[in-house]
């Protein structure tokens, strides 16, 4: 199961009023950007490198700051609704070449802190850094396949779910009804998905059931099957035509 991390989940942006705290790590006393995660925690560093790897920050720092006052900072800080341990991974990519991102996020074992940090990567408008993100939640699904897939579900990013699908099979197994508190987890973990993946995901499983409904000897699904299962999954593409390969209405009359 994922780890317990209360701190990716939280989504309650620090009023101006509260008290912050700054960063242990990314506290640059001379950067001219000071960010606020939703958690209380300052971030200080420069909007050079900000610039490099997202288009918003960019686009905003190509303005010209306010003058100078007697306030030591020009810029008022930016509060953004991402918890701290999103944003300090976000600055560790910041400040590294684009061909170490995956070094980094390849180490992260927690689903949750990496769909916070394509949530940031979309607000900020990182396309360079959402591919290597992606990558390293298709390697996660082999540990947390329901997960990644309920992150593919919220997201509507197939590409992530077709892969994570092929990866149920780590779940399955012929005897799993005998197992009553995993199958509960697997009736839970299924539930939280949407409606179309829910329903997409629950028809091609019967169908390859019926498929292979021939083999008596077979046990529980192989890899083949799930391979199936994977390729054909696809909420947006109308299931008739995945699995019944029968013409469309229209394209009947037309023959008529």
């Amino acid at each position: 199961m994922i780890p317990n991390n209360q701190e990716t989940q939280s989504h309650n942006p620090a009023r101006a009023d509260e008290k912050t705290r700054l960063h242990e790590t990314h506290c640059d006393p001379c950067g001219d950007v000071t960010l606020v995660s939703n958690d209380g925690v300052e971030f200080r560093a420069s909007s050079f490198q900000f610039s490099k790897i997202s288009k918003f920050f960019s686009d905003a720092f190509s303005l010209p700051p306010p003058p100078p006052s007697s306030s030591k900072e020009s810029r008022e800080p930016i509060p953004l609704d991402f918890p701290e341990n999103t944003m300090s991974l976000f600055l560790d990519l910041a400040l590294i070449p684009p061909h170490y991102h995956f070094t980094i996020l390849n180490d992260i074992d927690d689903p949750l802190l990496l769909e916070s940090l394509l949530d940031l990567a979309d607000f900020a408008i990182c396309e360079g850094l959402k591919p290597s993100i992606d990558s390293a939640l298709f390697d996660l699904s082999e540990q947390y396949p329901f997960e990644v897939l309920t992150i593919a579900s919220r997201r509507s990013h197939t590409l992530l779910a077709k892969r994570t699908v092929r990866n149920l099979r780590l779940l399955a197994s012929f005897r799993i009804w005998e197992d009553k508190d995993r199958l509960g987890r697997i009736k839970d973990q299924f539930s939280v998905l949407s409606q179309e993946y829910q329903s997409e995901l629950f028809i091609l499983l019967l169908h390859q059931c019926h498929a292979r409904g021939g083999n008596a000897a077979s046990v529980g699904f192989s890899y083949d099957d799930w391979c199936k299962i994977s390729d054909r999954f696809d909420p947006e593409v109308p299931i008739r035509s995945k699995i019944l390969e029968v013409p469309d209405e229209d394209e009947s009359e037309i023959e008529d």
